[in-house]
């Protein structure tokens, strides 16, 4: 009798420990979802999409508008973080973040904003941010290049 009083106490201590780390990895992406949404995160975003619609090079940038963008881009970098951390769960966070991320990297590096940063910086900017887009758009259908008949 004891054995099996043990071996439920255990199913069911281990069923908690996994219904919480889901549960906490869920909350983290929601809270990382929140600031993605953000007014000054949308702001940089919006920049970023206009410039490289427009043909403008991030050269061209106010030092306003390079903050802007330049924050956006850092907190995309943040949720790839996490994700290869696998701290937020990979399917939901691609799913809600996915296209946006690898647009705006497309996008920053179309104005040049990547290679500015590179620059400016010892090593790659956003390696986890750089990795997550570049892997997005090699795989995604829907950032391959439409077929015109």
């Amino acid at each position: 009798m004891a054995t099996i009083i043990s071996t439920v106490a255990l199913l069911l201590s281990v069923t908690a420990f996994v219904q919480n780390r889901m549960n906490g990895r869920r909350d983290l992406l929601l809270k990382v979802h929140d600031r993605l949404l953000g007014a000054e995160q949308q702001h940089g975003r919006r920049l970023l999409f206009r410039m490289a619609e427009e043909g403008r090079a991030a050269k061209d940038l106010t030092e306003e508008e390079f903050a802007a963008i330049n924050h956006a881009l850092s907190q995309m970098n943040v949720l790839a973080y996490l994700l290869r951390k696998r701290y937020v769960p990979r399917r939901d966070a691609s799913e809600l973040w996915g296209l946006t991320m690898a647009r705006a990297w497309r996008a920053a590096q179309t104005v040049g904003f990547i290679e500015l940063r590179d620059d400016q910086n010892v090593s790659p900017i956003w390696p986890f941010f750089r990795a997550f887009a570049t892997h997005l758009i090699a795989t995604d259908a829907r950032l391959q290049p439409r077929e015109t008949t």
